[in-house]
């Protein structure tokens, strides 16, 4: 009679030890698809802005400490003012990659501005327009004008695909990009301002 109930109660928690490491080995592979960008790093150009993963050097996700020597510490992260880049850093890890197209822009003090552009070909000569009818209608678009400084900022947001525009005037002054969110909650992202003449355009390429 023991040795029956001893037999069951060892396959009982044979079986519950099974279910446990098939649990965590499904939570372990889905940590490591979320913290290794599904792109081919190899591939990684020098001034190549790629959404959800970065640039060279600079990855959305990756540890603050495998920034290279020429990274350096500003208010919030890492800068490399020789390629107009910020490493935004959140828990010792680069949460957002700023790639400032304006040298004078206030984050910091940069010797140039990004000279690069997106892999689907935005540059700083691109419009709003030319971002709308390149990655489709955004998720949310926010148009504000700043009176104290008389300066009309215009942000066109995809979370999905991991990348933010931002235009100062009718130029494009900052690409924030950052790992693609899925699971966001559409109420953070709602208009702000008058954007109906954004929302007009109408895309032909939504990759």
């Amino acid at each position: 009679m023991h040795t029956i109930f001893f037999t069951r109660l060892s396959k009982q928690t044979a079986f519950v030890l099974v279910l446990l490491l098939a649990c965590a080995s499904i939570v372990l592979l889905s940590c490591k698809q979320q913290q290794e960008p599904n792109f081919d790093l190899s591939m990684l150009k020098k001034n190549t802005i790629i959404p959800g993963v970065g640039v060279k050097g600079c990855i959305a996700g990756m540890r603050t400490k495998d920034l290279g020597e020429r990274w350096t510490r500003v208010v919030g992260g890492f800068c490399e003012s020789s390629r107009g880049i910020v490493a935004i850093e959140k828990n010792e890890r680069v949460l957002h990659v700023l790639f400032v197209f304006d040298s004078n822009d206030d984050w910091g003090d940069f010797e140039v501005a990004f000279s690069g552009g997106t892999r689907e070909g935005i540059t700083s000569t691109s419009s709003i327009e030319d971002v709308i009818l390149t990655y489709g209608q955004p998720t949310s678009i926010s148009a504000v004008f700043r009176f104290e400084r008389r300066e009309r900022h215009v942000g066109l947001m995809y979370p999905e695909k991991g990348i933010d525009f931002r235009f100062l005037e009718d130029k494009l002054h900052r690409v924030y990009v950052y790992e693609a969110t899925f699971d966001y909650d559409p109420q953070f992202f709602t208009d702000i301002g008058d954007v109906s003449k954004y929302r007009a355009i109408k895309p032909d390429n939504s990759p």
